[in-house]
């Protein structure tokens, strides 16, 4: 099962946000935005007219009196509000406990409502159904999808040896001909030298950590790209190249994956075979790490 930690969320609102993203997906839940909500976080209204209420509650340990006071004003709100409503599921960040259940039931009995409930453990199940982008939201997950594609290309070359020169050269005079690479900006320097950086520079631990992880596999590739068979000149114009895509989507994107992402995505045309493949990743790689496209930069 995925691996969630709701405490990193620390505000009710991103848990809302979450939830809302997650529904949507999940079901086709409709999110309502406060203070114009009226008991409801997001919905369901089926062909009859009835009404499904998802009432989201950011509570990380087992309710108390005031929790559960809180719950319940909710409940009576929706009721309020809504009289075609059929259903009404609070969702919390944890499984419910016994006593929880308890006292939804007797909601339910009170109100004459059906209520059922969503936790944890059903949210989790979810978010691996529908491939839910967590990197979004919590910390823990930013990264790791670049990290996976970066040790698969890794160790494919490993297996392969090598792309070959007219693999990479094809690839390279691909890139350098895109079309949608502008000289804007072009006066942004690429910072050079990985372990002089380092020490230059404050990173945050994560992307240190990445960055040295790195440093000895792509040093690797360095020798290989540089070994003579490429022209220093069209080396200069691929970096070009690559730095105007980045920068084409670094004005979009904060987060490192995204940008990662995209420039995948723009650079790598459909249709073409396994080595080419590697070849535009591992030039993209190459690029990504060794000049620190991260951005988690601040200059000492």
């Amino acid at each position: 099962m995925t691996e969630i930690n709701f405490a990193e969320l620390k505000y009710p609102q991103k848990f809302s946000d979450f939830m809302n993203q997650l529904l949507n997906l999940k079901c086709g839940a409709k999110a309502v935005r406060p203070p114009y909500d009226k008991g409801r976080d997001s919905y369901i209204i089926d062909d009859d007219g009835k009404i499904t209420i998802y009432q989201y509650k950011y509570f990380l340990v087992a309710m108390k009196s005031a929790q559960k006071k809180n719950l319940e004003e909710s409940l009576k709100t929706a009721l309020k509000n809504y009289p075609d409503l059929a259903e009404w599921i609070p969702c919390f960040p944890r499984d419910f406990t016994s006593g929880e259940e308890d006292f939804l039931n007797q909601l339910s009995k009170k109100y004459k409502i059906k209520i059922s409930w969503i936790g944890e453990t059903e949210i989790k199940n979810w978010v691996h159904e529908t491939n839910f982008p967590l990197d979004q939201y919590f910390d823990s997950h930013m990264h790791k999808k670049t990290d996976r594609k970066i040790n698969e290309i890794h160790n494919k070359l490993r297996e392969t040896k090598q792309i070959r020169f007219e693999t990479i050269n094809k690839v390279v005079n691909d890139i350098i001909g895109m079309e949608e690479v502008s000289e804007e900006e072009a006066e942004i320097e690429l910072p050079t030298g990985i372990e002089k950086k380092i020490e230059k520079n404050k990173f945050s631990s994560t992307f240190e950590d990445i960055l040295r992880m790195q440093m000895g596999k792509f040093s690797q590739i360095d020798s290989y790209l540089r070994s003579g068979v490429l022209k220093r000149k069209d080396i200069n114009k691929l970096i070009f190249s690559l730095k105007m895509v980045y920068l084409k989507f670094k004005s979009k994107y904060d987060n490192g994956d995204d940008i990662f992402e995209a420039m995948i995505d723009c650079i790598i045309p459909p249709d073409i075979n396994d080595e080419e493949y590697q070849a535009y990743c591992t030039l993209v790689c190459y690029f990504f790490h060794t000049c620190e496209v991260f951005e988690n930069v601040n200059p000492t």
